[in-house]
């Protein structure tokens, strides 16, 4: 597989590529460091790489995850090549934004949709969030919130959260902690949860 480190052995890191394991000596841990740095840079942060017509791996892990510890999140969303009202390119298009499907108006769900809100808020730099929408509240990296949503959409229904470019490549493992957590905050058990 392009782009991933798959041994390391008495010095000598192997990066596969095509079919094919290279060596990569290095001599120290900070030699080891930049080797991997640089490989990463060449490969794995290449959007050029990456099919942007599908779900992206953040999209899989999320799928996976939540409707383990909230069995009431009907289904999630992702991937959908549509454009926004305005005319540009939904993050849906790109397959790196989920839409979790719960109703604000049914209290449970609303409880569980409110703690998703903050949690991918307070958690935005580790799970690589980019913006979230719910219940006609809008968080965004770029501009900070919660503020009122303006969108067509009121967002009642599902709970809208979109990754970065680089975020949506991540399966975070502290996720799952994270919805633990949330469930025992809303329902003082550990729900449903099973490691990896």
């Amino acid at each position: 597989m392009l782009g991933t480190v798959s041994e390391r052995h008495a010095g000598v890191a192997f990066m596969t590529g095509r079919g094919q394991l290279w060596p990569v000596p290095f001599t120290s841990s900070t030699a080891h460091d930049q080797v991997w740095s640089r490989f990463q840079c060449m490969f794995h942060r290449r959007s050029d790489v990456t099919d942007w017509r599908r779900n992206q791996p953040i999209i899989l892990h999320l799928r996976r995850w939540v409707p383990q510890a909230f069995p009431e999140v009907r289904r999630i969303g992702g991937y959908n090549n549509r454009r926004t009202r305005r005319g540009g390119f939904s993050a849906h298009s790109e397959g790196r934004a989920a839409d979790i499907h719960l109703f604000a108006n049914v209290p449970i769900e609303k409880r569980i949709g409110d703690g998703l809100f903050q949690m991918f808020q307070d958690y935005q730099q580790e799970l690589g969030v980019d913006h979230v929408i719910w219940d006609r509240q809008i968080w965004s990296v770029a501009e900070g919130g919660p503020r009122e949503y303006q969108g067509g959409s009121p967002h009642r229904d599902h709970v809208h959260v979109a990754f970065t470019r680089t975020g949506s490549q991540l399966q975070p493992s502290i996720l799952i902690p994270l919805l633990d957590g949330l469930h025992i905050d809303l329902f003082g058990t550990l729900g449903g949860m099973r490691t990896p």
